[in-house]
């Protein structure tokens, strides 16, 4: 049996840590530093991760718009807006636009010029973003206010405060603004899968807090990037295969093992996910307390060929759990060796070691050339 004491030493020496990226007030810093120690960093609306849509941007003080109006005497007027949300446009007036998106604020703006002007086509383009201010709390290097634009994501503002510490907890970042909840980023998803729903962007007044990871579970064996996760309300057993970046070429998926604490026993309920969907107790009559599949999945296999295909069934995590990939035993792993010289198809096989005999692997090598010495071979 797994012992929880024995467990947690382990964990100890392989957990997570979240990357330190260097913060925005010390960019000038960096220059006295060595070249080994700089990383780079943008800062606040510096290369843009594509075109702003109208759809997606949000207008607010300090934004800058050129609208141009074409006609028998074509103009452009630079105008920002105003401290109050307002554009004031020469020989128009003012129009709010705080809070709009760029689309809308867009139509409003032109349909205000073409009241006072005829004859004309109306042009109007955002030229500079405004910056505002940001809070970064928690468990960073370097909580503060920083500033930043209505195109930088969460992940950005963490990096300007020095990055996550390693008891920070990543999965569920929080952003409030005006005393609400705003959004929640799921900084480990975006950084291990580049999920950008997980990242949110920035608004102005955001106050980013980076909490303590609280409940955790673990995910260990032949997995890209094993440790011990932050627990989520909703994780699923599916979760720790995403989290942990999929399973390696070396991971025998006929079966995943999974360690359980439940509230009234002393030591864990192991089960076993087989591949076609079933769960399996590792202790005979246990089977009441095994988790009831909701579903299947199949897990990413990195484009290996099986024999079979790999159904696990899903099921929702709880805190604590351990999961593990085991590894390819030794006896089932495919032996490799070499075709050179004269046969059709030079490189590398697998063999099944102590049965696959000299003339099937020249068979797999696409037998032998016009100009082969039968009489004489190296092994």
């Amino acid at each position: 049996m797994i012992s929880r004491h024995a467990i947690l030493p382990l964990l100890a020496g392989i957990l997570l840590l979240a990357p330190s990226i260097q913060a925005q007030d010390a960019l000038s810093a960096a220059a006295a530093q060595s070249p080994g120690d700089q990383v780079p960093l943008a800062g606040p609306g510096e290369g843009l991760e594509a075109a702003i849509g109208g759809l997606e941007y949000r207008l607010g003080p300090g934004d800058v718009l050129a609208i141009g109006v074409w006609g028998p005497e074509s103009q452009v007027w630079e105008v920002p807006v105003g401290l109050e949300g307002t554009v004031l446009i020469p020989t128009v007036g003012p129009v709010a636009v705080d809070g709009l998106l760029l689309e809308d604020a867009k139509k409003r703006l032109r349909e205000e010029v073409l009241a006072s002007y005829r004859d004309i086509d109306v042009t109007i383009t955002l030229v500079r973003l405004r910056r505002f201010q940001v809070h970064v709390l928690g468990q960073v290097a370097r909580p503060g206010t920083y500033l930043g634009t209505a195109v930088d994501r969460i992940s950005a503002a963490v990096g300007w405060a020095g990055g996550m510490l390693p008891n920070a907890g990543s999965r569920r970042v929080l952003v409030r603004n005006d005393g609400e909840l705003r959004a929640t980023a799921d900084l480990q998803l975006f950084l291990g899968r580049g999920i950008e729903t997980a990242n949110p962007l920035l608004r102005d007044g955001d106050v980013v807090y980076v909490p303590y990871p609280g409940l955790t579970f673990n995910v260990l064996g032949a997995v890209n990037d094993p440790g011990s996760f932050q627990f989520l309300e909703g994780d699923r057993f599916r979760d720790a295969f995403r989290l942990a970046g999929g399973v390696t070429r070396e991971a025998f998926l006929d079966t995943v093992e999974v360690a359980r604490y439940l509230p009234d026993r002393r030591e864990p309920v192991r089960f076993f996910v087989l591949s076609d969907g079933s769960l399996v107790p590792a202790v005979a009559g246990e089977e009441d307390l095994l988790p009831r599949v909701e579903s299947v999945f199949l897990p990413d296999t990195l484009g290996m060929v099986l024999p079979a295909p790999v159904r696990y069934g899903d099921f929702p995590l709880q805190p604590d759990d351990m999961v593990f990939v085991r590894f390819v035993p030794e006896e089932r792993k495919k032996r490799l060796v070499e075709a050179a010289g004269e046969v059709r198809y030079p490189g590398r096989y697998a063999i099944d070691e102590g049965t696959t005999r000299i003339s099937d692997l020249v068979a797999m090598a696409g037998g032998l050339t016009d100009e082969a010495f039968l009489a004489e071979a190296q092994l």
